[in-house]
């Protein structure tokens, strides 16, 4: 059966814009965590080029380039997101500013213009170092909001697509079953890897 094409919402593709000058390796874990999705650096930048978005390398405005914003003023209406005056607008929270996202993880203010990253992967970096390559942060009580780094704990994206749908994404299941998931997990996943390996034909064995 083909797999079904993932579709970005047009709240994806805004954060997008308002967030590509990350590296993609920031660009993909920032995403991933403001959307809980599993999208590998490849999807990112190809999301990123499908926009239209500059790189970081290729970011500098050339002669008769528009803002991204420019002829909006007045468009949208006070109640669709405008700010009055005194309030602070989203690139203008200070550095450490935490906020709950859509999905209900924490945020981090890294720097501006309104540069996030998920509270939990912060933590588990403090603690551990930078996180491996295709890998996620999950939570063992299944609390968003429960960053402590006790409550952390590290899977690949294989097996954390084998919990979601194992048991969609958790919901409805005893919070002390959630680790017990992530090893079936991890088995599961070790398995599958050495049933692939063993496929593979060996490298100079010949046949009679």
């Amino acid at each position: 059966m083909k797999k079904a094409r993932f579709s970005y919402s047009d709240e994806m593709k805004q954060w997008m814009k308002e967030h590509y000058k990350l590296t993609r390796h920031e660009l993909t874990d920032a995403f991933n965590g403001r959307f809980n999705t599993n999208r590998s650096r490849e999807n990112i930048s190809d999301l990123r080029k499908s926009l239209g978005l500059r790189t970081r390398q290729s970011a500098k405005w050339q002669k008769g380039d528009k803002p991204v914003h420019a002829g909006t003023q007045g468009v949208l209406k006070a109640s669709l997101g405008s700010f009055k005056k005194g309030h602070l607008t989203w690139n203008k929270q200070p550095v450490g500013t935490e906020r709950i996202n859509g999905h209900g993880y924490v945020d981090v203010k890294l720097s501006d213009p309104g540069i996030w990253k998920p509270k939990h992967y912060l933590i588990w970096e403090k603690h551990h170092g930078k996180r491996p390559e295709n890998s996620v942060i999950t939570f063992k009580d299944c609390n968003r909001l429960n960053c402590d780094i006790d409550n952390l704990i590290l899977i690949t994206r294989a097996e954390h697509t084998i919990v979601n749908n194992t048991n969609r994404k958790l919901k409805g299941t005893a919070t002390e079953f959630k680790p017990v998931l992530i090893n079936l997990a991890k088995i599961k996943h070790a398995i599958a890897t050495k049933t692939t390996n063993d496929q593979r034909p060996k490298r100079g064995k010949t046949h009679a």
